[in-house]
């Protein structure tokens, strides 16, 4: 595997590949939710399913629900640090 930085870390992991991503631990999971593979495996997913009669349906992935979460996320962390909630 090709590797940056004198060698140290890979390439698909320095912060130049990254295009901004802070840490490597979101990029993985971002890699993780986002990737080619997700695609594919949606892809053939509704592809089987179809082939049966059903429609595929990803409620977990409902915009609204993601940004509900991620809300509550932020909020919680201003709570555990004793930050005012805004309103």
């Amino acid at each position: 595997m090709p590797s940056s930085a004198g060698g140290l870390v890979p390439v698909r992991l320095s912060r130049t590949s990254r295009a901004g991503s802070p840490s490597v631990a979101r990029h993985e999971a971002h890699e993780l939710a986002l990737g080619p593979y997700t695609v594919l495996t949606t892809e053939l997913l509704e592809l089987s399913a179809a082939s049966h009669g059903l429609v595929a349906s990803y409620p977990l992935w409902d915009r609204r629900l993601v940004e509900l979460l991620i809300c509550a996320n932020l909020w919680l962390r201003q709570q555990a640090e004793g930050e005012p909630a805004a309103v």
